[in-house]
């Protein structure tokens, strides 16, 4: 934590070198809902929904904001060094190369000193793009990080539950061949048991047979000798 502030610190200083002056604040009005405004606006190089995302999150850290369908409503703001709480208005549009942030306010009540402070306000505004689009980079790159690394939590849980079924297959498996053997074992035996069966049965119906000539033999000579 403590060396990616030290490395935001740094880069942060070094777009201060660079960042400021490379943009011109010009005068504009702007009409909002039927009320003309006054107001002051600038280009920065940055893609209409980028800019309007590093805007909205300097100046929720700076006052309250709603954010209208077509224009940002700032209220109990301190514009720089205006001294006063003043509401003002900001509209951003562009495309996806560039965009230009307008600030203004009602023109029906003229304030030289929040004129000074939105003129300053964006000329110091190239840098505070620069410093957001680098802080917006690191919480995307958090939230990249932090997806991932419940992704592979979760490839982890998976890949558990993967190895606890292979090894429940695998115990059903082993029970199942080991009850394959069982079985052959038993075919077999019943196998040799029929063998034994049907041997026993041949050889009580050659004694039958044996018995039946007996009685048969006696009965010719009982009969013989009756006659």
């Amino acid at each position: 934590m403590q060396k990616r502030l030290l490395f935001l610190l740094f880069v942060i200083q070094g777009l201060a070198l660079t960042a400021t002056g490379q943009e011109v604040v010009r005068r504009q009005q702007q009409t909002l809902q039927g009320q003309q405004h006054n107001g002051y606006s600038i280009k920065v190089p940055y893609a209409e929904h980028h800019a309007k995302r590093y805007w909205l999150t300097y100046l929720k850290e700076r006052g309250k904001v709603t954010e209208r369908r077509h224009f940002i409503e700032v209220k109990d703001i301190y514009w720089l060094n205006s001294g006063a709480r003043q509401q003002a208005f900001s509209i951003v549009a562009g495309d996806s190369a560039r965009s230009e942030v307008w600030i203004g306010y009602p023109a029906a009540t003229p304030d030289t000193l929040l004129e000074a402070a939105i003129k300053e306000q964006l000329q110091k505004l190239p840098f505070l793009m620069k410093k957001y689009q680098l802080m917006a980079s690191l919480q995307d790159a958090e939230a990249a990080a932090t997806y991932l690394n419940r992704e592979v939590e979760s490839t982890r849980r998976q890949e558990s539950k993967l190895e606890n079924s292979l090894k429940r297959n695998a115990d059903e498996k082993t029970k199942l061949e080991q009850q394959l053997v069982k079985n052959g074992e038993d075919k077999l035996r019943i196998e040799q048991e029929i063998k034994d069966a049907k041997l026993k049965q041949e050889q009580q119906q050659a004694e039958v047979e044996k018995i039946n000539k007996q009685l048969q033999a006696l009965k010719d000579k009982l009969s013989q000798l009756q006659e």
